[in-house]
């Protein structure tokens, strides 16, 4: 019985409490705290009315703060008629291009019937959509002048020279890089960037490069990876790499074919049957030598 008598005592007394919050001042639909902040999201391609609710005893909007963002702000909030609205404004739709923050905090103060003033605060959650391409930059077609011969997993990427990948998602988390139809060059996301939305590539050789007597070109993919669940978006860029001309080493030695066939006479002659010629690597008189092991049997 005594139980049952502090119980009432202690409801009634945080009804109390409660009811000059809930029975002066400013009214809002769905709002019984006005200290606790009220919880709403948008897509990130939202364009319209975030907030709507009917209120009453409240004589107009003091005061409007929006913070958590760099930019904005990318909320209009108003008072239509007995209503507070809020609203995306025309800056929303750059939201993803200058934020990495996922919420927008909209506070805004009341002047209420009867002189008195109500803040209330409104936490807006921006769920990001895959919605943006990555883009590369400056432009989608790479040059890079290289001085060979370039040994094996030589780094053609560097601070001076980069392959940069921006994607304004608010949730990507890296870029995936392939090289399209050429074995003498792989590509890696590199994780060193330092700079929010932009990604970068390492790019380097597979094997040795002699010389680069015109001018290599192929294509290179960007892919995202972000935390939306929504299909992978692709984009693609041209790379050419050539030499400065300033040093190169003499072309390989090869020949037209991998045997030559010949005759053996009773003079003890060897007589061939097709001349033997080289298809790369000739630029000037060429000694051909006749080599068993490491004795040079004969000389021409």
């Amino acid at each position: 019985m005594m139980g049952t008598r502090y119980k009432c005592l202690v409801t009634v007394f945080l009804i109390l409490l409660a009811s000059p919050e809930i029975s002066h001042g400013c009214e809002m639909e769905g709002v019984i705290f006005w200290h606790f902040w009220q919880d709403v999201s948008i897509q990130d391609v939202f364009e319209g009315v975030v907030v709507n609710r009917s209120t009453s005893n409240i004589l107009g909007i003091q005061s409007v703060t929006q913070t958590l963002t760099n930019r904005g702000p990318y909320m209009e909030v108003l008072m239509l008629d007995s209503f507070f609205i809020i609203r995306t404004n025309e800056s929303f739709k750059y939201y993803e291009e200058y934020e990495t923050s996922h919420q927008i905090s909209v506070a805004t103060t009341f002047n209420c019937v009867g002189g008195s003033t109500n803040s209330l605060t409104f936490i807006i959650t921006v769920n990001d959509t895959n919605n943006n391409d990555p883009i590369f930059r400056p432009d989608d077609v790479y040059e890079f002048t290289m001085i060979p011969p370039l040994p094996p997993g030589f780094q053609i990427t560097n601070n001076l020279n980069q392959i940069l990948v921006r994607d304004i998602d608010l949730t990507t988390q890296r870029i995936n890089f392939e090289i399209l139809d050429n074995s003498y060059f792989i590509i890696d996301y590199d994780a060193s960037s330092t700079t929010p939305k932009e990604f970068l590539a390492s790019l380097k050789t597979t094997t040795f490069i002699r010389n680069i007597p015109e001018t290599i070109e192929f294509i290179i993919s960007a892919t995202d990876v972000d935390l939306t669940g929504d299909p992978r978006r692709t984009s693609n860029a041209t790379i050419r790499i050539q030499s400065d001309g300033s040093f190169e080493l003499p072309e390989e030695l090869v020949f037209s074919q991998t045997f030559y066939l010949a005759d053996y006479t009773e003079e003890n002659q060897i007589r061939l049957q097709e001349p033997i010629t080289l298809q790369q690597g000739y630029h000037e008189q060429v000694t051909f030598s006749l080599v068993s092991g490491i004795s040079i049997l004969d000389e021409h």
